[in-house]
């Protein structure tokens, strides 16, 4: 049964602005601070008019909700409908799905509250409503074990005593149901035998570890998976979302907000994340609620808290509170799209932290914090794993592409709750901020150069994150609230070419590697439930989800800090950067760096940031320069020991090109190129410094000049970045950045000529 989304018996008593306002242009990355402004507006409303509370409930979390939550909700005029999440996926999908549909037909403002953790909030709920309300973008799909894309020539290379005992025909799979289950015990026995398969052990070998018999096809599949993963699909029963991730922005941009009011999490779950973000009480109520019930003779301890919690669930819910509208992305492993996220996706690369979520769940933060010593040695110290990551503009074209070695990756919709307010990676606001992929390197690994490097940056990054989460969620659970972490944040060990960040329309895609660059399967999470993969994409949408925060959470602070930022760039005509996912104000005049600006000076755009190695520096821009018909670079660095040096110097074949890279006093970084045009007569170049913040270089100042034979030299463009106004303020007398003549001659004007 499907209904028609778009039918109302009667108007809701009120409509939030999105629901009117155009869609958005193609490239946010153009779009005016007051048209961000506007969007992030738009979507912002307090209105709490009586209506439909959709309450959707784990059956084993109920019990952490105060008995008299629901009734008083009922006296306050709201229609409460309680309906339970079952096992499966896809049926509880269905059952939410229609109760949506029938009190979204009454015409009465829908609310949904989800009592539980994240996981079923985007599992079950999310995907609920975009089918409920978007039915042609979401497909329900059984599930699959297929082994029928490995080719024989593919077979005749995998090691012979394997192709005799495992495959002399393809896997039969027809036998096997592709449940969570299902693919639960294959995921425990491919991870179980996967060192082994690599290392090519003997067949008896991998039976007695499996203690399976060669020709049972769970043995098989799992052996081929780990020799082949890219052929061999493994997907559970569930959704295909292609066409909710493809759907262009004036068919999705409104997101949820014409048919759902608002989203809660009550803050039932282990992971309720969310619920700690948006500052929603509850939280030390359902800590101890399991206690209380299974001790009668306190009673009159449970009435007295029950009352409490209730009464400050009441303020929230029905006076202090926001409706933000909040980014969500649609995940996808191995290149298909199955999952809703609006708050975390990926996990450890060899997936020592998650693989244990694949057998059974952590019991609280306090089981998180227990594998932490295994994730530092397994992967901080001794982890293999590259990942290859790729980013890319909504038309397609590249943004950023990145190779690591890996001891951790998540990717975020906002700030992660294990280090709340402090992963510089996200804002919680579409359209006026960015998702971000966090990767955090080993210790030792050996680099493409054969290199062995040292970097305890990741580990550092990781321990701190976990530490400043314990501190944000105890301070939500003696209410102190979090809004106050939500000042930008950073992690001071993390090095800022460790972060992918995309916006609306924009995608990742993330390929998991051995060290010798093969494919292999890791657990991956999303939004706290784990899952199996050999890849990961990842589309930020177009729409967007009204998530209900309380006035001083770090939701709604989050928030404020965008339409301040906002309010800067109007100010004072500035630009916005994301460098490293911690926002820059960018103030630039002269030529803007597009294709004809680098064809005409022969340079390219300065990097946003570098990594702290010379030699790393040096290799980047040179390889990103080679695709500008520069030739073959030259070292010209002289040769020795590499400790304490200041410089490293490289030039093109034939000295058209010239690349200079030197450490300057106060942690400045200064980097030269240099193109000379013999043919035209002119030589142009590019000086740019950079400040050292944490293990890495952030931009500071750019300035490309133009240089020709009997000519004063002209500055054909200039850019400052600042962390904040008052930063701007300070140094902008230094460099009048005022333009004048035509926009496309546009130069800088001399502190006299500003005078005059």
């Amino acid at each position: 049964m499907t209904a028609d989304p778009h039918h109302h018996s009667t108007e809701p008593s009120a409509r939030p602005a999105l629901v009117a306002t155009a869609p958005p242009p193609d490239s946010l990355h153009q779009m005016g601070p007051e048209q961000v402004e506007l969007y992030v507006r738009a979507g912002m409303h307090q209105d709490r008019t009586p209506g439909n509370l959709l309450v959707v409930a784990h059956p084993f979390r109920i019990h952490k909700v105060p008995r008299s939550l629901f009734k008083r909700l009922e006296r306050a005029g709201f229609t409460v409908e309680v309906v339970e999440t079952l096992a499966d996926r896809v049926q509880s999908a269905i059952t939410i799905r229609d109760a949506m549909i029938r009190l979204h037909q009454t015409g009465l403002p829908l609310d949904v509250l989800v009592v539980t953790g994240d996981g079923s909030l985007d599992h079950h709920v999310m995907l609920a409503a975009f089918w409920a309300f978007y039915p042609d973008l979401i497909e329900e799909r059984p599930g699959t074990i297929d082994c029928s894309a490995v080719t024989e020539e593919q077979l005749s290379a995998l090691p012979p005593e394997y192709r005799r005992s495992f495959f002399r025909r393809l896997p039969d799979t027809s036998g096997l149901d592709p449940t969570p289950e299902t693919m639960v015990e294959l995921w425990i026995l491919r991870a179980k035998l996967e060192r082994a398969v690599r290392k090519g052990r003997p067949v008896s070998s991998l039976v007695r570890r499996a203690r399976r018999n060669a020709d049972d096809p769970m043995l098989q599949v799992a052996v081929l998976g780990i020799l082949l993963p890219e052929q061999v699909v493994l997907r559970p029963h569930g959704f295909d979302l292609r066409r909710l991730a493809e759907a262009p922005k004036e068919r999705i941009y409104q997101g949820l907000y014409p048919y759902i009011r608002s989203i809660a999490v009550y803050p039932a779950g282990t992971a309720a994340d969310n619920a700690v973000f948006a500052g929603v009480p509850g939280y030390t109520y359902s800590r101890v609620a399991g206690v209380l019930e299974k001790l009668p003779w306190l009673e009159r301890l449970r009435v007295w808290a029950e009352e409490r919690a209730a009464n400050a669930f009441l303020d929230y819910f029905l006076r202090d509170s926001v409706v933000v509208p909040a980014r969500y992305s649609v995940i996808g492993f191995d290149h298909d799209w199955q999952f809703i996220s609006s708050h975390a996706a990926g996990g450890p690369a060899a997936g020592h932290f998650f693989t244990a979520d694949l057998v059974s769940k952590a019991e609280g933060m306090v089981g998180y914090v227990l594998r932490i010593p295994t994730v530092l040695i397994q992967e901080g110290l001794l982890g293999k794993t590259v990942v290859k990551v790729r980013s890319t503009f909504p038309d397609g074209s590249r943004k950023q592409s990145v190779d690591a070695h890996l001891a951790e990756g998540l990717f975020t919709n906002r700030t992660f709750i294990a280090g709340i307010g402090t992963i510089p990676s996200t804002d919680p606001t579409s359209f006026a901020g960015q998702s971000s992929l966090i990767l955090v390197p080993p210790m030792l690994y050996r680099g493409e150069d054969e290199r062995i490097y040292f970097d305890i940056s990741g580990v550092s990054a990781f321990t701190e994150a976990i530490v400043k989460g314990i501190v944000a969620r105890l301070m939500h659970a003696v209410g102190l609230g979090t809004g106050t972490l939500a000042g930008g944040g950073t992690l001071s060990f993390l090095s800022p070419e460790n972060q992918v960040s995309i916006r609306e329309g924009e995608r990742l895609e993330v390929d998991y590697l051995t060290s010798k660059r093969r494919p292999r399967a890791v657990a991956l999470q999303v939004s706290g439930d784990p899952f199996q993969g050999w890849s990961m994409q990842v589309k930020a949408a177009w729409g967007a989800i009204p998530l209900l925060g309380k006035g001083d959470s770090l939701l709604l602070s989050s928030t404020r800090r965008s339409l301040n930022n906002v309010r800067t760039l109007q100010s004072y005509r500035l630009q916005g950067a994301y460098i490293g996912g911690l926002y820059y104000f960018r103030h630039h005049v002269g030529r803007l760096w597009n294709a004809d600006f680098m064809d005409l000076t022969g340079l390219i755009s300065p990097p946003l940031h570098l990594p702290r190695s010379l030699s790393k520096v040096q290799h980047r821009i040179i390889e990103a320069w080679k695709a500008h018909d520069t030739g073959d670079f030259l070292d010209t660095t002289e040769g020795g020991l590499d400790l304490g040096r200041r410089g490293r110097y490289a030039h093109n074949n034939d000295h058209t090109a010239h690349l200079i890279v030197i450490r300057e006093r106060k942690g400045l970084l200064l980097v030269r190129l240099v193109r000379a045009r013999p043919d035209q007569g002119v030589l142009h170049e590019t000086r740019t410094w950079y400040h050292r913040v944490g293990s890495g270089y952030i931009i500071h100042q750019s300035q490309t000049i133009a240089w020709e034979e009997g000519q004063d030299p002209r500055i054909l463009q200039e850019s400052h970045y600042f962390r904040d106004a008052e930063a701007y303020q300070q140094e902008a007398p230094s460099f009048f950045p005022f333009g004048m003549g035509s926009e496309e001659e546009e130069r800088l004007m001399t502190q006299e000529e500003e005078i005059e």
